[in-house]
């Protein structure tokens, strides 16, 4: 339902892995570019593997001439691959598949969350983009590895609550619409120095702008061109709520009419149950100014609201705000703070600002007994982060 999640998505499929290293040397180690890496940020885990070719391209001619209704344009008369076509195209076309092996592969997928893959002898898998499968023939499709990192339908979130009916399931409804990669703005930063990731995001995403062509030629003004009404999916809230949602995320709010806005939406589904989660100014404004006590008073007219939170703020900044909003309502509150890092365009690395080394689970005690209980990590929190908040539970 965000921009953000789609772009993140993209971003991900693309590139899975924070840093990718590649040599056409088999024998590199990579020894100066893991000390480099390893110098300039923290590293959860390294891997490095073989990528092996055998001069055929039974799979990728395959897909190319079989891939929906566009490989008809790639097909020769006589069902062979039609490279000249590709290539017009655009597409990088490689004429030779690719093998890694399993164990390198299932090391990769440990490192993203993934269950490994087990393979019996002389069978392969085949890793491809979702969008592909529906095109792929039974004997393919029966060797097709679906490796999907897409969002859950109504039909998945429906068996999953079937599955555990006790388990409350949440879902994100509504937050930023990051325009340069997600919660850590780089626009922002870069037009003026506002740190995302810092909690200082000038939020591009909402603000208005002209649409100016290469002649100078003013085609729209004072037009919100990055949030467009095709991703208002409030229409779907309501199946949402079928398929067995307890509870709406409303993340990322930095000003009162988005607020207000959201709560009065809310009483469109009597049904729903929902947190908003604030990004501030300091420790008693949301990012436009509005003293949170004037939000908490707004709020208590909305029962439906059942928790609120501050999110994508730097980690140094979180305490005094749950502090602030514990003394201003009895809800339970959340709290997901970044990681707090500062980015250098120069070098293109991130760096610790602050308090330098503080981690997530050094503020577990103080967020616990200022009220807070859903309790998590935003833009640049890791999977250990997490796991080091669940052991300090």
């Amino acid at each position: 339902m965000m921009f953000a999640r789609f772009q993140n998505q993209a971003i991900e499929n693309s590139v899975p892995f924070d840093i990718l290293v590649h040599s056409e040397n088999p024998d590199d180690a990579f020894d100066e570019e893991l000390a480099a890496i390893h110098d300039q940020c923290r590293t959860e885990d390294t891997w490095s593997y073989q990528i092996y070719q055998d001069g055929k391209q039974v799979m990728n001619e395959y897909l190319y001439t079989h891939g929906g209704t566009v490989s008809k344009k790639y097909r020769n008369p006589d069902g062979s691959l039609n490279e000249k076509a590709v290539e017009e195209d655009g597409y990088e076309y490689y004429s030779y598949d690719t093998y890694m092996r399993i164990s390198d592969y299932n090391h990769l997928r440990e490192m993203l969350g993934y269950e490994p893959v087990a393979l019996g002898q002389d069978k392969y898998a085949v890793q491809i983009k979702e969008r592909m499968v529906p095109f792929l023939d039974d004997k393919i499709k029966a060797r097709t590895l679906d490796t999907s990192l897409g969002e859950l339908t109504l039909d998945e979130i429906a068996k999953i609550h079937a599955a555990c009916p006790d388990t409350p399931l949440e879902v994100f409804v509504h937050g930023a619409l990051c325009v340069s990669y997600s919660g850590q703005c780089y626009v922002s930063q870069a037009c003026f120095g506002r740190s995302a990731n810092r909690g200082e995001c000038a939020q591009f995403c909402r603000l208005s702008f002209d649409m100016v062509d290469a002649d100078g030629k003013t085609i729209a003004r004072g037009k919100h061109l990055l949030s467009l009404k095709d991703m208002n999916q409030s229409e779907n809230l309501e199946a949402l709520l079928d398929a067995g949602a307890d509870l709406l995320a409303c993340e990322t709010l930095p000003n009162f009419a988005e607020i207000e806005a959201l709560a009065e939406l809310l009483t469109a589904y009597p049904r729903a149950r929902a947190w908003f989660s604030f990004t501030l100014r300091d420790s008693e404004h949301l990012s436009d100014g509005t003293p949170l006590r004037d939000v908490v008073a707004l709020l208590a007219g909305y029962p439906q609201v059942v928790a609120l939170g501050i999110n994508c703020i730097a980690l140094e900044n979180t305490t005094a705000a749950l502090q602030h909003l514990h003394g201003l309502t009895a809800l339970p509150l959340v709290v997901y703070p970044n990681s707090g890092e500062q980015y250098d365009a120069v070098s293109k690395t991130w760096h610790h600002h602050g308090e330098h080394c503080a981690q997530l689970a050094d503020y577990l005690p103080q967020w616990q007994a200022a009220g807070a209980r859903l309790i998590g990590g935003c833009c640049r929190t890791t999977p250990a982060d997490i796991a080091a908040l669940k052991a300090r539970s």
